[in-house]
Protein backbone atom coordinates (compact mmCIF):
# COMPACT_ATOMS: atom_id res chain seq x y z
CA UNK A 1 0.00 0.00 0.00
CA UNK A 2 2.81 2.38 0.86
CA UNK A 3 4.41 1.68 -2.48
CA UNK A 4 1.22 2.68 -4.33
CA UNK A 5 1.17 6.02 -2.54
CA UNK A 6 4.80 6.58 -3.35
CA UNK A 7 4.20 5.69 -6.99
CA UNK A 8 1.20 8.01 -7.11
CA UNK A 9 3.09 10.86 -5.50
CA UNK A 10 6.06 10.37 -7.86
CA UNK A 11 3.79 11.00 -10.77
CA UNK A 12 2.36 14.18 -9.29
CA UNK A 13 4.14 17.39 -9.93
CA UNK A 14 3.82 19.91 -7.07
CA UNK A 15 3.32 22.75 -9.58
CA UNK A 16 0.31 20.97 -11.09
CA UNK A 17 -1.57 20.80 -7.75
CA UNK A 18 -3.51 23.95 -7.06
CA UNK A 19 -5.62 24.45 -4.01
CA UNK A 20 -8.33 27.04 -4.15
CA UNK A 21 -8.80 28.64 -0.75
CA UNK A 22 -12.36 29.56 -1.67
CA UNK A 23 -13.18 25.88 -2.14
CA UNK A 24 -11.67 25.00 1.24
CA UNK A 25 -13.54 27.84 2.93
CA UNK A 26 -16.84 26.72 1.40
CA UNK A 27 -16.14 23.13 2.34
CA UNK A 28 -15.50 23.97 6.00
CA UNK A 29 -18.43 26.37 6.08
CA UNK A 30 -20.68 23.55 4.86
CA UNK A 31 -19.15 21.09 7.34
CA UNK A 32 -19.62 23.52 10.26
CA UNK A 33 -23.19 24.09 9.16
CA UNK A 34 -23.80 20.32 9.17
CA UNK A 35 -22.18 19.99 12.58
CA UNK A 36 -24.27 22.83 14.01
CA UNK A 37 -27.45 21.32 12.58
CA UNK A 38 -26.56 17.93 14.06
CA UNK A 39 -25.80 19.43 17.47
CA UNK A 40 -29.05 21.42 17.37
CA UNK A 41 -30.97 18.27 16.40
CA UNK A 42 -29.32 16.26 19.20
CA UNK A 43 -30.16 19.01 21.69
CA UNK A 44 -33.79 19.15 20.56
CA UNK A 45 -34.11 15.38 20.90
CA UNK A 46 -32.50 15.48 24.34
CA UNK A 47 -34.62 18.45 25.46
CA UNK A 48 -37.86 16.83 24.30
CA UNK A 49 -36.92 13.65 26.15
CA UNK A 50 -36.20 15.57 29.34
CA UNK A 51 -39.40 17.58 28.91
CA UNK A 52 -41.52 14.44 28.50
CA UNK A 53 -39.94 12.86 31.57
CA UNK A 54 -40.50 16.00 33.64
CA UNK A 55 -44.09 16.35 32.46
CA UNK A 56 -44.80 12.70 33.31
CA UNK A 57 -43.16 13.09 36.73
CA UNK A 58 -45.12 16.22 37.61
CA UNK A 59 -48.36 14.76 36.28
CA UNK A 60 -47.85 11.75 38.55
CA UNK A 61 -47.01 13.97 41.53
CA UNK A 62 -50.05 16.18 40.84
CA UNK A 63 -52.32 13.14 40.71
CA UNK A 64 -50.76 11.86 43.92
CA UNK A 65 -51.30 15.21 45.64
CA UNK A 66 -54.90 15.38 44.40
CA UNK A 67 -55.56 11.93 45.86
CA UNK A 68 -53.93 12.92 49.16
CA UNK A 69 -56.03 16.09 49.33
CA UNK A 70 -59.19 14.09 48.58
CA UNK A 71 -58.38 11.63 51.38
CA UNK A 72 -57.61 14.47 53.80
CA UNK A 73 -60.89 16.16 52.98
CA UNK A 74 -62.78 12.90 53.60
CA UNK A 75 -60.98 12.43 56.92
CA UNK A 76 -61.75 16.02 57.91
CA UNK A 77 -65.41 15.61 57.04
CA UNK A 78 -65.50 12.46 59.20
CA UNK A 79 -63.83 14.39 62.02
CA UNK A 80 -66.36 17.20 61.67
CA UNK A 81 -69.20 14.66 61.88
CA UNK A 82 -67.57 13.15 64.96
CA UNK A 83 -67.08 16.59 66.54
CA UNK A 84 -70.69 17.46 65.80
CA UNK A 85 -71.92 14.26 67.43
CA UNK A 86 -69.70 14.92 70.46
CA UNK A 87 -70.91 18.52 70.63
CA UNK A 88 -74.56 17.45 70.59
CA UNK A 89 -73.90 14.82 73.27
CA UNK A 90 -72.04 17.32 75.47
CA UNK A 91 -74.75 19.90 74.89
CA UNK A 92 -77.39 17.38 76.00
CA UNK A 93 -75.35 16.47 79.09
CA UNK A 94 -74.82 20.16 79.89
CA UNK A 95 -78.56 20.83 79.69
CA UNK A 96 -79.28 17.87 81.98
CA UNK A 97 -76.71 19.08 84.49
CA UNK A 98 -78.14 22.61 84.32
CA UNK A 99 -81.65 21.24 85.07
CA UNK A 100 -80.27 19.17 87.96
CA UNK A 101 -78.30 22.14 89.28
CA UNK A 102 -81.31 24.48 89.13
CA UNK A 103 -83.46 21.84 90.90
CA UNK A 104 -80.83 21.46 93.62
CA UNK A 105 -80.55 25.24 93.96
CA UNK A 106 -84.36 25.53 94.36
CA UNK A 107 -84.37 22.69 96.88
CA UNK A 108 -81.52 24.33 98.77
CA UNK A 109 -83.37 27.67 98.77
CA UNK A 110 -86.55 25.99 100.10
CA UNK A 111 -84.58 24.23 102.83
CA UNK A 112 -82.87 27.45 103.84
CA UNK A 113 -86.22 29.24 103.92
CA UNK A 114 -87.86 26.55 106.05
CA UNK A 115 -84.98 25.99 108.50
CA UNK A 116 -83.75 29.56 108.87
CA UNK A 117 -87.11 30.91 110.19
Amino acid sequence: MKERKKDFLRGVDASSVTIHTGDITEYWRAEFSKIIKQVRHDFEVFYSSVYREMAAYYDAKSAEMAETIKQEMQEQSLEVVGFSANYERYQSEYEKIQVTYSQEREANARLEASHCK
